[in-house]
Formats: C-alpha cells, structure tokens, sequence
C-alpha cells in the first residue's frame, strides 16, 4: 500500500449504508505482513464457486429457534448458510448448493457437508489472521481477512505461528467468509484507545454500548504512525 503498487477499490469509510472498518485492496496473490506482529490469532472460513465460475463467500450463521422433537417443540439455536449472490446477501439454499456442486464438484461442498461444516469454520471473516503490533505502550490489532487458507501461517507442529515478522505471507487472498469476490480486506483496530481526534481517519465500532472499540484507517496507520515509528526503532521502513 505505501509503495502504491496495490489499488484500494473499497477505502475505509461509509459503504452500503454501513461503516467499512477497513481497505479491499484489489491485488492478488500473497497478502504479506507490512509489521511484525505477534500474538497470531486466526479464525476458519469457506467460500463457494457459483454458477459464472467465480468465488464467493459463504458463512453460518444461527439464532435462536425451536423445532419439534417427538410432537414437543424445543428452543435451540437454529444454523443456516448465507452468501452473496446478484450484489446482495442472502440464505444460501439446497437448490443453490445443488446447483453450484453440479457445475463445479471439485471446487464446491454438498449443502449437507456444508450444514455438517461447524459454525466456527464458517467465519464472516473467512480464513483470517490477526495479530498485534505496539507503538509506545499501546497494542494495535492488524487482521487480514478472506484468505484462501492458513496453510501460510501453520508451524511444523500443525498448530499456527504466534509471530509474523515483516514481509511475512499471512496467506492468499480469496473470497472466504462475508465476501462477494476475491479481495484483500485489512483492518487495523485500537480498541479503547483513540489515536487521532481527526475523525475522518477513526472509527467507533461500539457506538453506544459501553467501552469504545475504535478502527483506524489502515492507509492513515502505516503511513502516519506504524512508519514513523518503524523508522524510530531503527528499522527500516
């Protein structure tokens, strides 16, 4: 992003009608750590090959509910799959499944081996990772979502990485989880801290509820502090 190699196609800001917390960078191939991060967490996601041939994201969702066991209905919580399909979201049916998997059966899952898929491998942040990084006392959050896999980020143990060092791969981009084609989604987050008062470069994303949670505009973050302080460790930027 800093060397202007990479075009950010959805900025950081107000989209849909909702706030965007971070940059769909329209790249391909490798996503690579642009810091060092430490304290690596991932989460696990799917996507989908549609009908055109192009991926899609597709995630689980659930709420609760009641079915009938035996003639007396029960509360639970009840799954259902969710993608993207003629620009808007919606429930991601058997026939949909069916069809998909019929044109495409090596890239895509059965709707029942995707119903039998547990809800936390199907992630609205697909295959992602996060990490932290420090500047001064505070801890900021780097995640970057939608990965094809994390393959990138495994140790030879078949467990993940705790650390990333710069210019590490955190793994490919694709279109895993809450996403409507292949892109790089970057996020950077400060939590309760608020390290700008211009507006325009942070946002809230607990508004009303409590404690803050606050994004942070991730051109506005490498460019005006991870840099500067990269450059002020002696490292080189």
């Amino acid at each position: 992003m800093k060397d202007g190699k990479v075009v950010v196609n959805s900025p950081f800001g107000e989209r849909w009608g909702r706030f965007h917390n971070g940059n769909d960078l329209a790249h391909a191939g490798k996503f690579m750590a642009p810091v060092d991060i430490e304290n690596v967490k991932v989460t696990q996601g799917k996507e989908r090959t549609n009908q055109d041939g192009n991926a899609v994201g597709i995630w689980k969702q659930s709420k609760p509910g009641e079915i009938k066991v035996n003639g007396i209905p029960v509360k639970t919580n009840i799954e259902t799959l969710h993608t993207w399909q003629g620009g808007k979201e919606v429930e991601y049916t058997r026939e949909m499944a069916d069809k998909d998997y019929n044109k495409h059966p090596s890239k895509n899952l059965t709707y029942d081996q995707l119903m039998a898929t547990p809800a936390h491998q199907m992630s609205k942040d697909g295959n992602s990772v996060s990490g932290t990084y420090k500047i001064g006392d505070q801890n900021y959050t780097l995640r970057f979502k939608h990965l094809s896999d994390l393959s990138m980020v495994q140790n030879s143990s078949g467990g993940f990485k705790t650390t990333i060092s710069k210019g590490g791969a955190v793994g490919v981009i694709a279109s895993t989880g809450y996403s409507t084609g292949n892109h790089a989604h970057f996020q950077v987050e400060s939590g309760s801290h608020l390290p700008t008062d211009v507006k325009k470069y942070t946002n809230n994303m607990n508004p009303g509820k409590g404690k803050p949670n606050y994004s942070i505009d991730p051109i506005y973050f490498l460019n005006q502090m991870a840099g500067p302080n990269e450059e002020k460790e002696g490292r080189t930027w």
